[in-house]
């Protein structure tokens, strides 16, 4: 694995020089330095599924394991993955750390604000 990004640039990049007659700056990306998808893959000896980051291999590997190392110490719940229990602990606590700009209802979760601001955005158009 690669410790690091893949790619890097340098404090000093070149100019971009001209090319063509069209007179467009095209940029000179060789202060680039970029790895090869190869060294970057990641795969499942159990079903050959390829992932760009280990964290996601691990995460996968769990699906064919039924891991679950994620323990509300609230009830006996256990989960896949960290964000499905923090988002389940908001339940316990009633935290809603979401709110609408427009209206300040609060939500527990991103996608159910995203969903209450469609209603905004389609009052707004009927009017």
């Amino acid at each position: 694995a690669i410790a690091g990004p893949s790619t890097y640039h340098s404090d000093k990049q070149p100019s971009t020089p001209s090319h063509g007659n069209s007179g467009k700056k095209v940029p000179d990306k060789s202060h680039c330095r970029h790895t090869r998808a190869s060294e970057l893959e990641h795969s499942c000896n159990v079903c050959s599924r390829v992932f760009s980051r280990r964290d996601h291999l691990t995460d996968h590997i769990r699906s064919h394991t039924g891991e679950r190392p994620f323990c509300c110490h609230l009830c006996p719940k256990t989960f896949v993955w960290k964000s499905n229990l923090t988002k389940h602990i908001r339940r316990h606590t009633g935290e809603k750390p979401f709110s609408c700009n427009v209206c300040l209802k609060a939500f527990t979760r991103t996608d159910s604000l995203a969903e209450h601001m469609k209603l905004h955005q389609y009052n707004r158009r009927r009017r």
